[in-house]
Parts: structure tokens; sequence; C-alpha cells
């Protein structure tokens, strides 16, 4: 039998969530990067049409909005996940580590604050546009409301990875016995 982990791994609970959320995280990334290809093809396709008939293709301003939407909104939690979001380090790396690790949870709880706000508000209003069927009229009749899903989707995964996050900090910082 072929496991995907070692047989010493713990499951606690956080490793359960961690699986999850990783799980989760990973899924965003790779939507957000075929959201990536999608937008490329559809600017090829668009150059090659202004090239042959001198016109763009109808709606791709459209199309290249919601295709950055998915690439950003998407791609937070994985970004957040695995570290490659912007981080400074220059105040943490002078300090002791008590205090570092103190400066490090506060901002992290302020973060997870400020997210499941944004999360909130941003599920509120993707369940109005949804209900609303939300168009944006243009040359194309163009739906706004898938978009508004994803900046939803991608804030309440980036809230999940937030809480992982604190969750790891504090449970190896009690575990560590400091």
């Amino acid at each position: 039998m072929t496991t995907l982990e070692p047989h010493h791994a713990t499951h606690t609970p956080l490793e359960a969530y961690r699986r999850i959320v990783g799980g989760i995280s990973l899924t965003s990334a790779v939507l957000a990067a075929a959201s990536g290809v999608v937008l490329m093809i559809a600017v090829v396709a668009d150059v090659a049409t202004r090239t042959v008939t001198g016109g763009s293709l109808p709606g791709m301003v459209d199309v290249a909005e919601s295709m950055l939407v998915v690439m950003t909104y998407l791609g937070l939690a994985y970004g957040e996940r695995t570290g490659q979001q912007i981080r400074t380090s220059v105040l943490t790396e002078r300090c002791t580590p008590a205090v570092a690790f103190s400066m490090r949870l506060v901002s992290t709880v302020a973060m997870l604050v400020v997210i499941v706000w944004l999360a909130w508000a941003s599920v509120g209003r993707a369940v109005e546009s949804t209900a609303s069927r939300e168009y944006r009229f243009g040359l194309i009749h163009w739906p706004l409301f898938p978009a508004r899903i994803v900046v939803a989707i991608g804030f309440v995964t980036l809230t999940l990875v937030v809480v992982e996050k604190l969750w790891r900090m504090t449970s190896e910082k009690f575990a560590a016995g400091s």
C-alpha cells in the first residue's frame, strides 16, 4: 500500500486542517494559473483578429478583466501559504525571539481581522450580485457575478490559510513551552 505521507506523520487536527487547506489553496492556484493561460490565448486570438480584420474581438476587455480577477484572487491563498507574499523582517530580525514572536502574532491576528472583514463583505456582495444576475453593458452583455464569486472565494480561502498560520504559530510556541 502506497501513501502520500510517511507512517510517522502526526494525525492531529492541525495536520488534518493543513492538508485540507493545502489542497484548497493548491487547487485555487492551479485555477489562477489556468486563467493566465486562457488570458494569453485570448490576447493572441485578439491580436490575430486585429491583424486579419483590423478590429478587435468583441468583449476582449471583459475577458481580460475577468481572467485578471481570477489570477489575482485565487492566487492569494497559495502565495500566503508558501511565503511568496511580500515580507519585511527588518524589525523582527533585530528583536529577541520572544518579541519577534509577539510582533508576528499581533500582525497575523490583525491580518486575520482584516481578511475576515474582506471575506464577509465580498461574500455578501457576491450573493447580491448573483441574486440580481449583475451584468455590465458594453459591446457585449458581460456577467459580473462570476468575478464577484471568485473574489469571495479568494478571500475565504485566504482566511483559511491565515487561520492555519495562526494555529501553527501558537501551537508550535506552546508545544515548545515558551
